[in-house]
């Protein structure tokens, strides 16, 4: 009866850790779900279904992620629904730990079965002459109304550029469910470098793939990077070297491939064209705003219209001050350090993931990237430790 009972039990956990999972893919807001479900009731979901693994020994990293976010509240003249979706954020942080590497992990693999019929779709979509039926649909961010229209057909959302004279053209870059390219190459990212880039792993190879026909200027970067200073078969890199050099050469003169991916690895200016989170004039305002007397505090959600449609770690700079900006760094480096300063390199890789997504993508207040900004350290612990432990 007790064997029974236990058996029970841990089958109830590991259902309730898959329902998170998916809650978790739900809360990236795949195209399905752009305008029919809050994802501040997913997250509400999440949050219950994970009541048994709450535990205030961790109180003290959470109250002070909490005054945090208050003043991120405070700052951006939240409302009670913006203060409520803040501590949802924050709670995040009284989850056990093995809790949300597992999470994570799980995450990994519903991602990669869901990505993978995407993969399909898109590819017989972009090279064969079959159409699939398509729907209209609203898009995720009212700022692209007037220039991209999305069209959800199986599996996959379409995104077609609107050209001033009306014309429509496709995008050819891999979005899967999301509503951009960008959002696919950080996912896969963050699961391939959490998981050591470990292609044996079935599950990997859908997720690597789609951060390739992404064309992520972030994926290749961070791949790049990896393979480059984390990779430590010396013999595989130089076979990989040679291999990119190969591929490189026959594919550098294909207009698209170009325009997509070798062009944004020019340097111009001191930077890459494909870097282009900022524009030049919001960089010229922001070089004079750091010398201004509101640079300490921020000016609140005004921020935003300085960087409209962009998207940079000096909006949370400008939007919440250098005093926030500088003790969330802290905050966030004293946290990683605490779990893996005894492993030097699975802390140097938690600290690359947090350092390039927020330079990247700065959405802290968002439910999806705040997850995985707090569950990525524990899933690189276990899976960079000396005895790779069981997810």
């Amino acid at each position: 009866m007790r064997h029974s009972s236990l058996y029970i039990a841990e089958n109830g956990e590991e259902m309730k850790i898959w329902c998170c999972a998916v809650l978790l893919f739900c809360i990236n807001q795949p195209f399905f779900l752009w305008h029919i479900i809050p994802p501040f009731l997913l997250v509400v979901l999440f949050l219950f279904l994970s009541v048994s693994s709450f535990s205030l020994k961790y109180k003290y990293s959470f109250s002070i992620f909490c005054i945090l976010y208050f003043y991120i509240g405070v700052r951006g003249n939240s409302s009670i629904y913006g203060y409520l979706g803040l501590l949802c954020v924050a709670m995040y942080l009284l989850l056990d730990r093995d809790y949300l590497a597992k999470i994570l992990y799980k995450f990994s693999i519903v991602y990669s079965v869901l990505i993978f019929p995407s993969i399909i779709v898109y590819l017989i979509h972009l090279c064969t002459n079959i159409f699939l039926p398509t729907v209209l649909i609203e898009p995720l961010n009212s700022l692209k109304e007037e220039t991209v229209q999305y069209e959800a057909t199986l599996f996959l959302v379409l995104q077609y550029y609107i050209s001033p004279s009306g014309e429509l053209f496709l995008f050819p870059r891999f979005s899967g469910y999301f509503d951009e390219p960008g959002v696919v190459g950080t996912i896969s990212s963050i699961l391939l470098m959490c998981t050591k880039y470990d292609l044996k792993n079935k599950f990997n190879i859908p997720i690597f793939i789609s951060g390739l026909l992404s064309f992520s200027f972030y994926f290749y970067i961070v791949s790049a990077c990896y393979f480059l200073f984390f990779y430590k078969n010396f013999k595989v890199k130089i076979v990989l070297l040679l291999v990119m050099i190969c591929i490189l050469y026959i594919l550098f003169d294909n207009d698209f491939l170009y325009k997509v991916i070798f062009q944004r690895f020019i340097v111009e200016d001191g930077g890459f064209t494909g870097d282009n989170r900022t524009s030049e004039s919001f960089d010229l305002w922001f070089n004079n705003f750091l010398y201004s007397s509101e640079a300490l505090w921020g000016i609140g959600k005004e921020g935003l219209l300085y960087n409209s449609g962009g998207a940079s770690y000096k909006d949370i700079i400008v939007q919440y001050g250098l005093v926030f900006f500088v003790c969330y760094i802290l905050f966030y480096g004293l946290f990683a350090f605490k779990y893996l300063g005894h492993n030097f390199k699975a802390l140097i890789v938690a600290l690359f993931l947090f350092v390039t997504i927020l330079y990247q993508r700065p959405f802290i207040e968002n439910f999806s990237y705040s997850f995985f900004f707090i569950s990525f350290p524990f899933l690189i612990r276990k899976y960079y430790s000396a005895i790779n432990a069981n997810v």
